[in-house]
Protein backbone atom coordinates (compact mmCIF):
# COMPACT_ATOMS: atom_id res chain seq x y z
CA UNK A 1 0.00 0.00 0.00
CA UNK A 2 1.00 3.35 -1.22
CA UNK A 3 0.82 6.29 1.15
CA UNK A 4 0.90 10.08 -0.03
CA UNK A 5 0.67 12.81 2.27
CA UNK A 6 -0.24 15.59 0.14
CA UNK A 7 -3.46 16.67 -0.97
CA UNK A 8 -4.88 14.41 -3.61
CA UNK A 9 -8.34 14.43 -5.39
CA UNK A 10 -9.61 11.37 -3.36
CA UNK A 11 -9.09 13.19 -0.57
CA UNK A 12 -10.84 16.04 -1.70
CA UNK A 13 -14.43 14.74 -0.30
CA UNK A 14 -12.96 14.31 3.30
CA UNK A 15 -11.65 17.26 3.59
CA UNK A 16 -15.05 19.04 2.37
CA UNK A 17 -16.89 16.46 4.87
CA UNK A 18 -14.56 17.20 7.83
CA UNK A 19 -15.04 20.70 8.45
CA UNK A 20 -15.28 20.38 11.60
CA UNK A 21 -12.22 18.84 12.32
CA UNK A 22 -13.70 15.18 12.59
CA UNK A 23 -10.83 12.49 10.93
CA UNK A 24 -13.23 10.78 8.14
CA UNK A 25 -11.98 7.77 5.65
CA UNK A 26 -13.20 7.95 2.45
CA UNK A 27 -13.24 5.02 -0.66
CA UNK A 28 -14.35 6.85 -3.86
CA UNK A 29 -16.30 4.09 -5.64
CA UNK A 30 -15.11 3.56 -9.19
CA UNK A 31 -16.24 1.46 -11.87
CA UNK A 32 -14.67 -1.88 -12.88
CA UNK A 33 -16.90 -1.59 -16.32
CA UNK A 34 -14.77 -0.88 -19.50
CA UNK A 35 -14.91 2.23 -21.60
CA UNK A 36 -15.35 2.71 -25.16
CA UNK A 37 -11.71 2.91 -25.58
CA UNK A 38 -11.00 0.11 -24.54
CA UNK A 39 -12.68 -1.52 -26.89
CA UNK A 40 -11.35 0.53 -29.75
CA UNK A 41 -8.01 -0.55 -28.62
CA UNK A 42 -9.25 -4.29 -29.00
CA UNK A 43 -10.27 -3.72 -32.97
CA UNK A 44 -12.92 -6.55 -33.06
CA UNK A 45 -14.82 -8.72 -30.42
CA UNK A 46 -13.73 -11.81 -32.22
CA UNK A 47 -12.19 -14.28 -29.51
CA UNK A 48 -8.96 -16.36 -30.37
CA UNK A 49 -10.29 -20.33 -29.93
CA UNK A 50 -7.76 -20.83 -27.62
CA UNK A 51 -7.32 -21.31 -23.77
CA UNK A 52 -4.67 -19.53 -22.12
CA UNK A 53 -3.82 -19.00 -18.46
CA UNK A 54 -3.80 -15.78 -16.51
CA UNK A 55 -1.61 -14.17 -13.51
CA UNK A 56 -2.13 -11.52 -12.09
CA UNK A 57 0.66 -10.88 -9.69
CA UNK A 58 -0.16 -10.46 -6.10
CA UNK A 59 1.59 -7.20 -5.68
CA UNK A 60 -1.06 -5.61 -8.08
CA UNK A 61 -4.03 -6.74 -7.33
CA UNK A 62 -3.04 -5.38 -3.82
CA UNK A 63 -1.71 -2.13 -4.72
CA UNK A 64 -3.80 0.70 -3.00
CA UNK A 65 -3.56 4.17 -3.00
CA UNK A 66 -4.11 5.75 1.18
CA UNK A 67 -3.70 9.30 1.67
CA UNK A 68 -3.55 11.19 4.78
CA UNK A 69 -3.93 14.35 6.26
CA UNK A 70 -5.13 15.73 9.30
CA UNK A 71 -8.54 15.96 8.66
CA UNK A 72 -9.07 12.43 7.08
CA UNK A 73 -7.76 9.82 4.90
CA UNK A 74 -8.86 8.42 1.53
CA UNK A 75 -8.24 5.21 -0.28
CA UNK A 76 -8.94 3.33 -3.34
CA UNK A 77 -8.18 0.12 -4.83
CA UNK A 78 -5.70 0.68 -7.59
CA UNK A 79 -5.06 -2.63 -7.95
CA UNK A 80 -8.30 -4.49 -8.15
CA UNK A 81 -9.87 -1.97 -10.22
CA UNK A 82 -7.30 -2.52 -13.20
CA UNK A 83 -7.14 -6.28 -12.65
CA UNK A 84 -10.57 -6.36 -12.94
CA UNK A 85 -10.66 -4.24 -16.44
CA UNK A 86 -8.17 -6.37 -17.91
CA UNK A 87 -9.83 -9.89 -17.13
CA UNK A 88 -13.02 -8.08 -19.13
CA UNK A 89 -10.78 -6.98 -21.35
CA UNK A 90 -8.94 -10.34 -22.09
CA UNK A 91 -12.23 -12.48 -22.14
CA UNK A 92 -12.89 -10.79 -25.05
CA UNK A 93 -9.64 -11.76 -26.99
CA UNK A 94 -9.84 -15.49 -26.16
CA UNK A 95 -12.06 -18.21 -25.94
CA UNK A 96 -11.25 -19.42 -22.36
CA UNK A 97 -9.19 -18.10 -20.01
CA UNK A 98 -7.86 -19.79 -16.66
CA UNK A 99 -6.97 -17.71 -13.27
CA UNK A 100 -3.90 -18.79 -11.84
CA UNK A 101 -2.13 -17.66 -8.92
CA UNK A 102 1.30 -19.14 -9.51
CA UNK A 103 3.58 -20.95 -12.00
CA UNK A 104 3.27 -24.39 -10.98
CA UNK A 105 1.02 -26.65 -13.12
CA UNK A 106 0.84 -23.81 -15.54
CA UNK A 107 -1.12 -24.12 -18.63
CA UNK A 108 1.35 -23.96 -22.02
CA UNK A 109 -0.07 -20.40 -22.60
CA UNK A 110 0.68 -18.21 -20.08
CA UNK A 111 -0.05 -14.17 -19.49
CA UNK A 112 1.92 -12.74 -16.51
CA UNK A 113 0.65 -9.13 -15.40
CA UNK A 114 2.25 -7.14 -12.75
CA UNK A 115 3.24 -3.64 -12.20
CA UNK A 116 6.40 -1.70 -13.58
CA UNK A 117 8.14 0.21 -10.86
CA UNK A 118 7.30 0.90 -7.30
CA UNK A 119 3.57 1.45 -9.09
CA UNK A 120 1.16 4.38 -9.58
CA UNK A 121 2.75 7.55 -9.09
CA UNK A 122 -0.19 10.43 -8.43
CA UNK A 123 0.37 14.24 -8.20
CA UNK A 124 -2.47 16.44 -7.47
CA UNK A 125 -3.18 20.37 -7.68
CA UNK A 126 -6.38 21.63 -6.37
CA UNK A 127 -7.76 24.74 -7.46
CA UNK A 128 -9.97 26.50 -5.44
CA UNK A 129 -12.30 29.17 -6.16
CA UNK A 130 -13.40 32.13 -3.78
CA UNK A 131 -16.97 31.98 -2.69
CA UNK A 132 -17.65 35.13 -4.11
CA UNK A 133 -17.25 33.98 -7.27
CA UNK A 134 -19.25 30.99 -7.66
CA UNK A 135 -21.68 31.15 -4.69
CA UNK A 136 -20.59 28.37 -2.73
CA UNK A 137 -17.01 26.41 -1.94
CA UNK A 138 -15.85 24.86 -5.11
CA UNK A 139 -12.75 23.39 -6.28
CA UNK A 140 -11.38 21.83 -9.57
CA UNK A 141 -9.06 18.58 -9.46
CA UNK A 142 -5.83 18.53 -11.63
CA UNK A 143 -3.99 15.13 -11.38
CA UNK A 144 -0.45 13.85 -12.67
CA UNK A 145 -0.69 10.60 -12.93
CA UNK A 146 2.38 7.76 -14.60
CA UNK A 147 1.11 4.65 -13.83
CA UNK A 148 2.77 1.39 -15.33
CA UNK A 149 2.25 -2.50 -16.36
CA UNK A 150 4.17 -4.71 -17.55
CA UNK A 151 2.64 -7.68 -19.54
CA UNK A 152 4.82 -11.21 -20.60
CA UNK A 153 3.60 -13.88 -22.37
CA UNK A 154 4.89 -16.99 -22.54
CA UNK A 155 4.41 -20.59 -24.51
CA UNK A 156 5.69 -23.55 -22.83
CA UNK A 157 8.06 -21.34 -20.68
CA UNK A 158 8.96 -19.63 -23.01
CA UNK A 159 8.78 -15.91 -23.81
CA UNK A 160 6.48 -14.74 -27.04
CA UNK A 161 5.91 -11.01 -26.44
CA UNK A 162 6.44 -8.45 -23.58
CA UNK A 163 4.47 -5.60 -23.46
CA UNK A 164 4.36 -1.96 -21.62
CA UNK A 165 1.26 -0.32 -20.53
CA UNK A 166 1.82 3.33 -19.43
CA UNK A 167 0.34 6.10 -18.44
CA UNK A 168 1.89 9.62 -18.21
CA UNK A 169 -1.09 12.48 -18.57
CA UNK A 170 -2.25 15.28 -16.90
CA UNK A 171 -5.85 15.10 -16.44
CA UNK A 172 -8.18 17.35 -15.28
CA UNK A 173 -11.35 16.90 -13.16
CA UNK A 174 -13.92 18.61 -16.26
CA UNK A 175 -15.77 20.98 -13.74
CA UNK A 176 -15.98 22.38 -10.18
CA UNK A 177 -17.05 19.99 -7.55
CA UNK A 178 -19.91 21.60 -4.99
CA UNK A 179 -19.84 19.12 -2.06
CA UNK A 180 -18.86 15.68 -0.80
CA UNK A 181 -20.93 13.76 -3.89
CA UNK A 182 -19.48 15.45 -6.30
CA UNK A 183 -16.04 15.47 -4.95
CA UNK A 184 -16.26 11.62 -5.14
CA UNK A 185 -18.24 11.40 -8.81
CA UNK A 186 -15.07 13.68 -9.85
CA UNK A 187 -12.20 11.13 -8.25
CA UNK A 188 -14.15 8.28 -9.78
CA UNK A 189 -14.14 9.24 -12.95
CA UNK A 190 -10.07 9.86 -12.89
CA UNK A 191 -9.29 7.21 -11.99
CA UNK A 192 -11.77 5.44 -14.31
CA UNK A 193 -10.18 7.16 -17.19
CA UNK A 194 -6.44 6.21 -15.93
CA UNK A 195 -7.36 2.33 -15.53
CA UNK A 196 -8.70 2.73 -18.59
CA UNK A 197 -5.94 4.23 -20.99
CA UNK A 198 -3.63 1.04 -19.26
CA UNK A 199 -5.90 -1.83 -20.32
CA UNK A 200 -6.15 -0.37 -23.97
CA UNK A 201 -2.44 0.70 -24.23
CA UNK A 202 -1.81 -3.18 -23.52
CA UNK A 203 -4.85 -4.41 -25.84
CA UNK A 204 -3.04 -2.22 -28.93
CA UNK A 205 0.06 -3.65 -28.21
CA UNK A 206 -1.32 -7.52 -28.18
CA UNK A 207 -3.19 -6.58 -31.05
CA UNK A 208 0.01 -5.42 -33.04
CA UNK A 209 2.18 -7.92 -31.98
CA UNK A 210 3.34 -10.47 -35.06
CA UNK A 211 5.17 -13.06 -33.18
CA UNK A 212 2.04 -13.38 -30.77
CA UNK A 213 -0.09 -13.58 -33.85
CA UNK A 214 1.57 -16.20 -35.06
CA UNK A 215 1.90 -18.24 -31.91
CA UNK A 216 -1.46 -18.35 -31.52
CA UNK A 217 -2.29 -19.21 -35.25
CA UNK A 218 0.52 -22.31 -34.65
CA UNK A 219 -1.91 -23.18 -31.55
CA UNK A 220 -4.61 -23.28 -33.57
CA UNK A 221 -3.21 -25.78 -36.20
CA UNK A 222 -2.92 -28.18 -33.31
Amino acid sequence: MKTIRCPTWFLVAALIISGCGKHVTVRPPVTTSLGFQVFEALGEIKRVPVSIGLRLDPKLKAESIRVSRELGTAEIAFGEIVSAKLIQALSYKFDQIALVSGMENAPQMLLTIELEGEGPAVGVDIRQYPVALTGGGTFEVVAKVDARLRATFTYNGQTVWVGHGRVVEELESGGAAYGVIEGSTQAAELTNRVTDRLVADLMVQMRRSVELKKVLEERQRQ
